[in-house]
């Protein structure tokens, strides 16, 4: 229970439909739970100067304990994809079967900001169906090349900044009541800390 494992008091948590979902609330934090199964979390009394920033070591390990006290892995399905030691931020990237996961709005990663003490900010999906059964169709992807070629030819686009391509899985949810979600294969590229699909 995500109310729980984030607040100090849960029986103190007061909750609030709003137009999109659900926000619970106590005097210093915000959950806040979409109807796409988007959870965002700010807990404003970690924000400020911190006394003590934590070793990259320790950020991953609060960080692994934290999802672990509400079984949040989803089967284990998550790889470390980014830490930054100065922000005290990290975050893991969902993958299927050894396949990264991308979503426009954040649906496939787990994302954590660590504060004075505690969690400063953490956002992710969760309820999402996993397993997941595939339809049997067969997507054929353009080649590497092909990927290559369509980019040089996207505008404002600097080949130079091309630090990775690959093919990945691109997540969407058919619609905000369905548990379950869609994955089409895609290439994807990154260019400093963003993943873009190919189009």
């Amino acid at each position: 229970n995500l109310k729980k494992a984030l607040f100090d008091n849960p029986s103190e948590v007061r909750t609030e439909k709003v137009e999109d979902g659900e926000e619970y609330s106590d005097d210093g934090s915000l959950m806040t739970v979409r109807s796409n199964s988007l959870i965002s979390y700010v807990d404003t009394t970690e924000k400020g100067n911190r006394m003590n920033s934590l070793s990259s070591s320790e950020i991953i390990q609060q960080s692994i304990n934290h999802v672990n006290n509400h079984a949040g892995w989803e089967e284990n399905q998550y790889q470390l994809a980014g830490l930054n030691e100065n922000t005290q931020s990290i975050f893991f990237q969902l993958f299927i079967e050894g396949v990264p996961v991308f979503n426009e709005l954040g649906m496939s990663k787990i994302e954590q900001v660590w504060g004075n003490a505690n969690i400063y900010r953490y956002k992710r999906a969760f309820a999402l169906d996993f397993p997941l059964q595939s339809d049997g169709a067969e997507v054929e992807l353009p080649t590497g090349r092909e990927a290559i070629k369509a980019l040089k030819m996207k505008e404002g686009f600097q080949l130079s900044k091309l630090q990775d391509l690959v093919v990945g899985y691109r997540l969407s949810k058919p619609s905000s009541d369905d548990k379950f979600v869609t994955l089409e294969p895609a290439w994807y590229y990154r260019s400093g800390d963003t993943w873009t699909i190919v189009s």
